[in-house]
């Protein structure tokens, strides 16, 4: 993934777990922090995003997933050769699966999937309604 997409994949995260604004020195944790006293531009805000770099920050997106009643699997595919991981995966029953070097990565990956899928049906839930 390059810079851009981890930037707009966290900000998708962000979105969903309904947080205006992030985390930063002067105001550590506090999401509602208007960041006066920090003086952070709303590109610097977004550049602090670290769902990508931390099973800290994932957490949170899982406990969230899961309370809409949907359902975890991950684990790691081995290698014929001394068992050594071929990959991680993660999966979301009847949504996905992603794949990664990591945990974090497939963890990550599945979050930005679902949060993608999740949107879609919202969108269509809203469609229909108005016909």
């Amino acid at each position: 993934m390059n810079s851009e997409t981890i930037l707009q994949s966290n900000k998708l995260i962000a979105k969903f777990m309904k947080y205006d604004s992030i985390d930063c020195s002067a105001c550590r944790y506090n999401f509602d922090c208007n960041h006066f006293q920090c003086g952070l531009t709303q590109n610097e805000k977004d550049d602090l995003l670290s769902y990508n770099c931390s099973m800290d920050w994932l957490m949170p997106v899982i406990d969230k997933i899961e309370s809409l009643g949907y359902t975890w699997e991950m684990g790691k595919q081995l290698s014929n050769h001394f068992g050594i991981p071929a990959f991680y995966y993660c999966r979301i029953g009847g949504i996905g699966e992603v794949q990664g070097k990591s945990h974090l990565e497939a963890v990550y990956g599945m979050c930005v999937q679902f949060i993608t899928w999740y949107n879609q049906q919202k969108q269509q839930d809203r469609e229909n309604e108005s016909n």
